[in-house]
């Protein structure tokens, strides 16, 4: 069924039809809007790759941080089925982490509903991005294809297309899988919420296409999750206050730099900031440590709890 909008004329019903939208953000607009001086961030890309040199544009939050029919179900025949992922999920948890975080920033209580979207929405950082899922489908696509030339032999000739957007849509259904309730997302659900203001800090905290930062193991004792939300604030969430209080005990100063050194290193092509320039910063880190990721593709890092 299409999604239809109603528009009251005279004293009839005019019903239109919704675009079904095909710019699908893994940076949503209303987080990017944190970054925005007169409605626009900096973007900084490396279009070549190594070794060439960075880009970067002013951009409007709509138009970065998005690839079109990114999340789009394929397999399916109509146009609002194939956005179901855009539409039905990611949207609304979305629309959700929007009003939570404008409670948070606003030094409001979140109900148990902006709560769970919340946590839904910083755990989808993690998996919503073009990268998480090309690694999703060759991972998917290796482990399928071995399955079935192990039961078939590799005799078995394969349907190229078919066999490619099956692989496509496991690995989005996957993703849906890993941002639904379920392990990550009950744990910080379950963890204490801290918001960090650097408002009186000279210097602005970058995001990128992986902004979330997370512990070794997140359910221990000194484990953390932790994302920057604006150029001005942190968001924390903790066990307990041991490990809150060694992050809120830093140099101000120093910790927006170890964050942003982080924020850039782990990213994977997609960086981040408000107007003004951090060209050199980004373009000595940008892309240049991909053998600290883990084996998932992901990068953890240690409690400050923890000594190098």
């Amino acid at each position: 069924m299409s999604l239809c909008c109603r528009v009251i004329w005279g004293s009839s019903f005019l019903y239109l039809q919704m675009p079904v939208p095909i710019k699908h953000h893994y940076l949503p607009k209303f987080y990017l809007k944190k970054w925005a001086t007169q409605g626009q961030v900096r973007q900084y890309t490396r279009p070549r790759g190594l070794p060439y040199s960075l880009a970067t544009k002013l951009k409007y939050p709509g138009e970065t941080g998005y690839e079109r029919h990114l999340y789009s179900l394929l397999k399916e025949e109509e146009p609002d089925s194939q956005a179901a992922i855009e539409l039905q999920f990611l949207q609304k948890i979305d629309g959700l982490a929007a009003k939570a975080l404008a409670k948070m920033l606003g030094g409001g209580e979140l109900s148990s509903v902006l709560r769970g979207g919340w946590s839904q929405f910083v755990i989808s950082l993690l998996h919503r991005s073009p990268h998480r899922l090309q690694l999703y489908k060759t991972e998917l696509d290796a482990r399928v294809r071995g399955k079935r030339d192990a039961e078939l032999g590799d005799v078995t000739e394969i349907d190229v297309d078919t066999w490619d957007s099956s692989i496509d849509q496991f690995s989005k259904e996957l993703m849906v899988d890993l941002i639904s309730p379920g392990l990550m997302v009950n744990a910080l659900n379950d963890m204490t919420w801290h918001l960090l203001n650097f408002e009186e800090c000279e210097r602005s905290f970058l995001t990128s296409d992986y902004p979330v930062m997370f512990s070794n193991s997140v359910r221990k004792f000194d484990g953390f999750i932790i994302v920057p939300v604006s150029p001005n604030h942190l968001f924390l969430a903790t066990h307990n206050d041991v490990t809150a209080n060694a992050f809120k005990t830093q140099n101000r100063q120093a910790l927006v730099v170890a964050m942003n050194d982080a924020v850039v290193k782990q990213a994977d092509h997609l960086v981040i900031s408000t107007v003004t320039s951090h060209l050199r910063f980004v373009e000595n880190r940008l892309q240049k440590y991909k053998e600290a990721r883990d084996s998932d593709g992901l990068i953890r890092w240690n409690s400050p709890l923890v000594k190098p």
